[in-house]
Formats: structure tokens, C-alpha cells, sequence
């Protein structure tokens, strides 16, 4: 792959991509996660991300015609560091999933004996900022979709 793949990958992630920091609560414990998600009605552009960087593609369910491509923890991080020059929009958010996934070990896990002892409380305010980024870029957008429609 070269500098145009991933500038490509970037460009499509940015516009039609989430990146997200998703918690998952159990009893007796919480767990968090990093990864990039992108909807799509047509596969192709996804199978092109499913080859540059690993993960998986859902196919479309009775409901909804839409493929969706995920990728998380350590092969989510290795793709945002090769798209990361090329971010615009979601630059933010891939800054922030990145310094959350480099407190992970190679395997995307904490704690337990393996890699560095997991502060939770970054992990939940990483969760939040995430989410508050996310507001902020989809509010952002609302904003200029007005003013153009208010333009013309």
C-alpha cells in the first residue's frame, strides 16, 4: 500500500466512518474498546478497507440494506496510524482513540498480570470525550448544512 491508499482511507473514513470507544458493562466489570466503523450500501469500498487493514464486514440484515466494516483495538490502531496524516474531520477522534489504545498491550488487553494496569477512570473519561467529540463534529455539520441552506 501507498501514501494514496491510505490518504483514500482516510478521505472515506472521514466522511462516511464513526470512530468509536465503546464500554461494555458487566457485574463485575466494565470493558472498553477502540475501533473504526463504517456503513456502506454498496461492499466494494469496504472490502478495499477489509484488505488494507484487516476486520470484518456484516452483511445487511432483512431491515436495513447497509454493509458495515469494523475494525478494533491493535488492528484499528495500526490503521488509524497509517490514515492519520490524512484526517481532517476526525482527527480529534482519532488522536484520542489512539493514546487510549497505547495504554493497551499488543493483544488489546490490561490488567490481569499482562501489559500496564489500567486506570478506569481514564478509560471512562476517554469514553466520554469520545462521545463529546463526536456532539460536537455532528452539530458542527448541522450548523454549516444551515448556513448553506441559508445562503441560497
Amino acid at each position: 500500500m501507498d501514501t494514496h491508499d491510505h490518504a483514500w482511507a482516510a478521505g472515506f473514513v472521514d466522511g462516511e466512518g464513526h470512530v468509536y470507544i465503546s464500554r461494555r458493562r458487566q457485574r463485575k466489570w466494565t470493558a472498553y474498546i477502540m475501533g473504526i466503523r463504517v456503513s456502506q450500501k454498496s461492499r466494494r469500498p469496504l472490502e478495499r478497507l477489509e484488505a488494507m487493514y484487516g476486520g470484518s464486514i456484516c452483511a445487511p440484515d432483512r431491515k436495513h440494506s447497509i454493509y458495515q466494516w469494523n475494525v478494533s483495538a491493535s488492528k484499528a490502531r495500526e490503521a488509524m496510524e497509517h490514515m492519520l496524516p490524512y484526517f481532517v474531520l476526525k482527527r480529534e477522534q482519532v488522536e484520542l482513540a489512539l493514546a487510549f489504545q497505547s495504554r493497551r498491550n499488543v493483544r488489546g488487553q490490561v490488567g490481569r498480570g499482562r501489559g500496564p494496569a489500567r486506570d478506569a477512570s481514564q478509560d471512562e473519561d476517554d469514553f466520554h470525550a469520545m462521545k463529546e467529540l463526536r456532539l460536537s463534529a455532528a452539530q458542527e455539520a448541522t450548523k454549516e448544512a444551515q448556513q448553506k441552506r441559508a445562503a441560497s
